[in-house]
């Protein structure tokens, strides 16, 4: 998963109406291409599921979707180990959760693609970009 300096990745699943608006979000980001990474499309290999947790600075449990149906139906009294849930997520994307986004040097798992504007993600260069002229003289 390698991102310049001009990128952002978008890890996203298309059946979720909040991660589409997301999509359109992170697509309208200025001075950024948009990577897209569509989970229902793009199946993500344990490795690459180790390391978004890592760079997200979580352990693989966090990126587990606890409202998600197939967790709920089949995983809610489950007690695995990283690698169980590696496996079990790579086999279930549906169990991510999502939007993520990365760019170069920082990112997070989302809560609304609104978070990517409301709080400019507490990156330096987004509010550089997004902020008017008053705001960027606070």
């Amino acid at each position: 998963m390698q991102i310049n300096s001009k990128e952002v990745l978008l890890i996203y699943d298309d059946h979720l109406m909040r991660d589409r608006k997301a999509r359109s979000l992170a697509m309208s980001l200025p001075r950024y291409t948009c990577k897209e990474w569509n989970l229902r499309s793009q199946q993500l290999t344990e490795r690459q599921i180790a390391e978004l947790a890592q760079r997200l600075n979580l352990k693989v449990k966090d990126l587990v979707a606890t409202n998600s149906e197939t967790f709920k139906d089949n995983y809610t009294e489950s007690d695995l180990d990283d690698h169980d849930w590696l496996t079990t997520l790579k086999e279930n994307p549906d169990m991510m959760r999502t939007p993520i986004v990365l760019f170069q040097s920082m990112g997070r798992v989302l809560d609304s693609g609104f978070d990517l504007i409301k709080k400019k993600m507490k990156h330096e260069s987004i509010q550089n970009t997004m902020a008017g002229k008053q705001e960027k003289q606070h």
